[in-house]
């Protein structure tokens, strides 16, 4: 006799759609969840707001049951020497919530969005991040280059007082 048995275990049904600016609480919980800054509510909605506003940036929650537990963002990425590219801005998926599938669905989603645009995908990554690495690498993409970064942390006043046209004129 075969008895037909549910899993134990059934993937979530998960549902991926454009952010709107009432995910800016969810998105800012989810991410302080990985560690990112804590920012005020404000703050976290005046940066969705300007990435939903943009033509070069996308923004995608990943639901469960009408809750978020994930997000990605993607923007596209022009370059003077070299072909635009769609690049991987962020993603964070609740810790809770992980190997459900939901980050690579919102993956799957940036993929989707730069091959509408033709453009390849791209993620940069800090090298300390082994899972992070071994997750991409499931999700397709492999390691390109290593890069270092130069931030500088304080605004430069002489530059923030001079014209566009004396900062072109340089």
């Amino acid at each position: 006799m075969i008895e037909n048995n549910p899993p134990r275990h059934r993937p979530p049904k998960l549902r991926i759609r454009l952010a709107s600016p009432k995910d800016a609480a969810e998105i800012k919980r989810v991410a302080a969840a990985l560690g990112y800054p804590d920012d005020s509510d404000s703050i976290a909605r005046a940066r969705l707001l300007t990435l939903l506003n943009s033509p070069s940036d996308q923004v995608w929650v990943c639901e469960q049951d009408g809750s978020v537990m994930g997000w990605i963002h993607a923007f596209v990425a022009h370059r003077l020497a070299s072909d635009s590219f769609v690049e991987i801005g962020g993603l964070a998926v609740e810790p809770n919530s992980r190997r459900l599938g939901a980050g690579s669905a919102l993956v799957q989603q940036a993929r989707l969005w730069a091959t509408e645009l033709g453009m390849g995908l791209r993620v940069r990554c800090r090298i300390d991040r082994d899972g992070a690495h071994q997750f991409y690498a499931a999700q397709g993409l492999q390691p390109g280059k290593q890069q270092q970064v130069f931030d500088s942390l304080e605004p430069d006043n002489q530059s923030s007082t001079r014209s566009s046209t004396e900062q072109l004129d340089r």
